[in-house]
């Protein structure tokens, strides 16, 4: 009989206190990039309106970061990244789409800049998607304070 309470006794102090913990498998999403392409117009009034053209979402990773634009003017635009609470995730912006400086050679053989105003124009711009972003808010900087164009959903 001691025998038996001595081997039951070993059995239940060896036991492991601890709770088994289930390992759920964690599910790695790829990456993914958002391509937003506009078309940005502008009346004979000077008005600007941006429309969303299309939005594509595809697998994938941004190999260079977003250029830093510097030194922005009246007429650049300017993009919030925001979450469903519309909060800010991040902020980018775009010099003025409607303003194209081309370079050529002129009859001279020499090196020439020509700045066009052009009335309609399309753009892109190319994201990591982040899970939580849900907006694209655009908007243009004036002189008084930024004018709000368009708020794009993210689907």
């Amino acid at each position: 009989m001691s025998i038996v309470i001595v081997l039951l006794f070993s059995f239940l102090s060896c036991a492991s206190n601890q709770k088994a913990i289930s390992e759920e498998p964690t599910v790695n999403t790829p990456p993914k990039l958002l391509f937003l392409n506009y078309e940005l117009s502008k009346s004979t009034n000077g008005e600007k309106k941006i429309n969303l053209i299309n939005q594509i979402t595809a697998e994938g990773r941004l190999k260079e970061k977003p250029t830093i634009v510097e030194n922005t003017q009246p007429g650049d635009l300017q993009y919030f990244i925001l979450d469903k609470d519309l909060k800010e995730i991040d902020t980018q912006y775009i010099k003025n789409p409607l303003i194209k400086t081309f370079e050529f050679i002129n009859d001279h053989g020499e090196f020439e800049k020509k700045t066009i105003d052009l009335d309609t124009v399309q753009f892109h711009i190319r994201l990591q998607l982040q899970p939580q972003t849900k907006y694209i808010v655009f908007k243009e900087l004036t002189e008084n304070k930024p004018k709000t164009h368009i708020t794009t959903k993210i689907e």
